[in-house]
């Protein structure tokens, strides 16, 4: 299918951060806490490096097949038929996804805002707006992202201020003492709600850079990870694990503890405002590739026409989905995550292998598939690099001569080897964490600062991505 609209790496950041928090913020939290107590934070090590796997394969798909979005790579590595059965079981995996969403945040507003709202006119109020987005492009939800993702971070960032009288240290120790069963449960759980990020399968074409493509999903979901760790983090300092595990919805309970004056009460509803347009722009982002995904299959040039009655037949399949919270939680945490952990892990490896073989025929028939020139772009830059190094060096040979910025592929290792670092720090961690409480503390602030460190360094590496991007 055409798509004549495109995504800034910045966009495609917001975009996919926005995917892979604002959920898991609602319903996450209790059931890591729930299984691994007080290491929950350390449990998003799992998550961060699926979602980086993951990542790398969408990326790598991209890559082989430029300008096409994931479902209809599908049909032309597998075929009409086999793409066409892939596809479904995508489609599958996505429309549980928009579901979920969509009563995730039904039961939160009904609960925590509108008790005696019926829930056939939030849920109809609510699919009209989804309507009205599909109608047009992701270009559209993009820039409503520009507008709302910075304010939503900085309410992020400005949390832990604001929470600092409520912490107790003593809640989070000891670190590393949890059974490993239950830990690596944990992190599956987390692995599966990240699992979200093959929605953005469908908006690969979106992207010209291949290279922009690779260092905003690397961005995008460290992002992530961290800003997960940093709830799971303050829900255990301020709460504990105890409490922590059994409140419905801890990260809004977290906002209730925020005492800033007298006067000024109920400052959580601030929050949740800011945070509401974020939640939609998931949902419309889940149900856009959606119907991506159903115009790939039928060979529609536009997927905006099936929106109406899309909508109204998700609404329906809203209202029938689930008969209450509980079932929705364990259909999130325990159900999704099962079809998640089978699904995905046997349809890459198949249509790996298929890409491959598809690859070799076309070479042996003489047509290659064609194959970006990311690495001949990568050591042109790294020439072009030297090359000024040397200029600067005629022009000015002083021992203070600038030296030349690290490229991409620098910060980009700098990053994988934080994150490496971020997983030794947990293994020594859990290996001494009951015989050798200081060195597992010890651990546990090294775990963190490897994670703000490769955050630093993501951040980097889409900057200079931007900048090679622009001179190529």
């Amino acid at each position: 299918m055409i798509q004549k609209t495109g995504l800034s790496e910045r966009q495609f950041t917001m975009l996919l951060v926005t995917l892979l928090t604002a959920p898991p913020l609602i319903n996450l939290p209790h059931s890591l806490v729930q299984l691994s107590k007080g290491d929950a934070p350390f449990t998003v090590i799992f998550a961060l490096i699926y979602a980086l796997a993951f990542g790398k394969y969408l990326v790598w798909l991209s890559a082989k097949y430029p300008k096409k979005n994931l479902f209809e790579i599908h049909e032309i590595v597998l075929g009409r038929i086999g793409g066409t059965l892939i596809n479904l079981v995508l489609l599958l995996h996505i429309f549980f996804v928009l579901l979920r969403n969509v009563r995730l945040f039904n039961y939160f507003t009904k609960v925590i805002m509108l008790p005696k709202t019926p829930t056939e006119i939030m849920l109809l109020l609510f699919f009209l707006v989804l309507i009205f987005f599909g109608l047009s492009t992701i270009e559209v939800s993009a820039r409503v992202s520009e507008l709302f993702f910075p304010v939503q971070l900085l309410a992020i960032l400005a949390l832990p201020f604001l929470l600092i009288s409520q912490f107790s240290n003593f809640a989070i120790e000891p670190f590393f003492v949890n059974r490993l069963p239950l830990v690596g449960v944990a992190g599956l759980t987390s692995c599966t709600w990240f699992g979200d990020i093959v929605v953005m399968g469908a908006f690969l074409q979106m992207m010209a850079s291949k290279t922009q493509l690779k260092a905003s999903f690397r961005l995008g979901v460290i992002l992530s990870c961290c800003i997960l760790c940093l709830f799971l983090l303050m829900m255990v300092l301020v709460y504990g694990p105890n409490i922590t595990e059994n409140q419905v919805y801890p990260s809004f309970s977290l906002a209730m503890q925020i005492f800033i004056t007298d006067f000024l009460d109920r400052v959580e509803m601030f929050f949740v405002i800011i945070f509401f347009p974020g939640y939609f722009l998931n949902t419309a982002l889940v149900y856009i590739a959606m119907m991506l995904g159903i115009a790939t299959i039928t060979k529609s040039r536009d997927y905006t026409r099936i929106s109406p009655s899309f909508g109204l037949l998700m609404l329906l399949c809203s209202l029938f989905a689930f008969r209450g919270l509980i079932d929705l939680n364990l259909f999130a945490n325990y159900g999704l995550p099962v079809f998640v952990i089978f699904i995905e892990p046997l349809a890459i490896p198949l249509v790996i292998i298929a890409t491959v073989i598809t690859e070799r025929k076309a070479q042996a028939a003489g047509q290659a598939v064609s194959k970006p020139d990311e690495k001949e772009q990568a050591d042109a830059m790294t020439t072009s690099g030297a090359a000024q190094g040397r200029g600067g060096e005629r022009a000015d040979s002083s021992p203070a001569a600038k030296r030349p910025p690290w490229t991409r592929k620098k910060w980009a290792q700098a990053t994988n080897s934080f994150v490496a670092l971020a997983c030794l720090f947990t293994v020594v961690g859990f290996a001494t964490g009951l015989d050798y409480q200081p060195v597992a503390a010890g651990c546990a602030l090294g775990f963190f600062v490897s994670l703000i460190v490769c955050l630093y360094c993501a951040m980097k590496e889409s900057k200079r991505a931007l900048i090679e991007a622009a001179n190529t």
